[in-house]
C-alpha cells in the first residue's frame, strides 16, 4: 500500500510539475488549479494518516492479545 502512495505522489508531482501556469491563464483558472494541487495533496495525507491509524490499531489489538 504504501509503494502505491509512493509511486502515485511522484506520478502527481510530476503532472503538477509539467503544468506552468502563464499570462495567458484567467485569475479564475488559476485559483482553480491552485485549489486542485491543494485538494491533492490534503487527499494523500488523509490516506497517509489513515493508513497510519489503521497500522496502531492493529499493533494495539496484538499487544492486548485480541489479534
Amino acid at each position: 500500500m504504501m509503494v502505491m502512495i509512493l509511486v502515485g505522489v511522484i506520478i502527481v508531482n510530476s503532472i503538477i510539475n509539467s503544468v506552468d501556469p502563464d499570462t495567458t491563464w484567467s485569475e479564475e483558472a488559476n485559483d482553480t488549479w491552485a485549489d486542485t494541487q491543494t485538494y491533492i495533496w490534503l487527499g494523500f495525507s488523509l490516506v497517509v494518516i489513515g493508513i497510519i491509524i489503521v497500522a496502531a490499531v492493529a499493533i494495539l489489538s496484538m499487544l492486548r492479545g485480541g489479534g
